[in-house]
């Protein structure tokens, strides 16, 4: 039996869950050269 998957993201301008993790990583962990986070669901 084998396994498919498929990894998701979505597109930049519906990236909102991205821009608020990025926030809280420049904020409560003082991360200063992080410029940018992505999210990739994967589903199998």
């Amino acid at each position: 039996m084998s396994v498919y998957r498929i990894y998701v993201e979505k597109k930049p301008q519906f990236a909102v869950e991205g821009k608020a993790v990025l926030s809280d990583l420049k904020t409560a962990l003082q991360i200063k050269g992080i410029k940018d986070v992505r999210i990739v669901n994967r589903y199998d």
